[in-house]
């Protein structure tokens, strides 16, 4: 009628915020409910084709342990998936093609992970040059020079490449509110780096070695991309500032474009 309102939810007196997958099922915020998701999310697509097809596989920890030649494989693919089911399923559709017959390995998941950032989303980032230049300075800067693969950017200061390489899911939040450990007082959002993005570095002479940790695996070197651990990104609050100064025809303020 003319004279009534809007009828609804107000967000906040009546209703809270949806929660966000991305952040819920990341695995450094809790490595057993992301595998326990991960786990029923692959056995649950599973089952069902098998269903289908009339095929017995098992229950989820037989097909889990079925697919992966250890569980600290599997843990790397939920590690790689960054919270993220629709890239989770990009991923293992990758490395099921590489596997071929064979379980999933270390080297497949990695592999696949590194394909799907390299086809799915640096692509979309290189449309646009300010993205792409931004995003490789901060992997030098932050990976590179400062042996870690997340970095801290003050809660209140706004940059819209940040924000379009997070949309793009090259950068994923870990924190939201975190301390510095020499600048008390003020609050910041931890960033991390894109697992398909770090990963790459392991076979390059940039790769952080003072965090990965090498183990022999029989006759096979691996390296363990390590959980991020707030001391060693405490100290690495990104000075954007620097990045302009370098790139002067780039505004800030206004970017040439919207993607």
């Amino acid at each position: 009628m003319p004279n009534e309102g809007y009828v609804g939810f107000e967000l906040g007196a009546d209703i809270s915020t949806a929660i966000n997958l991305d952040d819920y099922l990341v695995i450094d915020n809790d490595e057993n409910r992301a595998k326990q998701f991960f786990r029923t999310f692959i056995s649950n697509h599973a089952l069902a084709v098998a269903n289908e097809i009339k095929v017995n596989i098992g229950d989820s920890n037989n097909i889990i342990s079925n697919a992966f030649t250890q569980e600290n494989v599997f843990t790397e693919f939920v590690r790689a998936t960054e919270g993220v089911p629709r890239d989770a399923m990009h991923i293992l559709s990758l490395a099921a093609q590489k596997a071929n017959i064979s379980q999933l390995s270390m080297p497949i998941i990695r592999a696949a992970a590194y394909s799907f950032f390299q086809s799915e989303k640096y692509t979309s980032i290189q449309a646009n040059k300010e993205n792409r230049i931004l995003l490789d300075w901060i992997r030098d800067e932050v990976i590179s020079d400062r042996r870690t693969r997340a970095f801290l950017l003050p809660i209140f200061e706004e940059d819209i490449i940040i924000d379009r390489l997070f949309d793009r899911r090259a950068l994923h939040i870990l924190n939201r509110s975190r301390s510095a450990a020499h600048r008390p007082g003020e609050r910041f959002i931890v960033y991390k780096l894109d697992y398909g993005l770090y990963v790459d570095l392991i076979n390059t002479d940039k790769f952080p070695d003072g965090l990965l940790i090498e183990t022999q695996i029989g006759n096979d070197i691996d390296f363990d991309v390590p959980l991020d651990d707030a001391r060693s990104y405490r100290r690495a609050i990104l000075d954007l500032e620097k990045f302009y100064a370098k790139n002067p025809d780039i505004n800030r303020n206004s970017s040439s474009s919207k993607f």
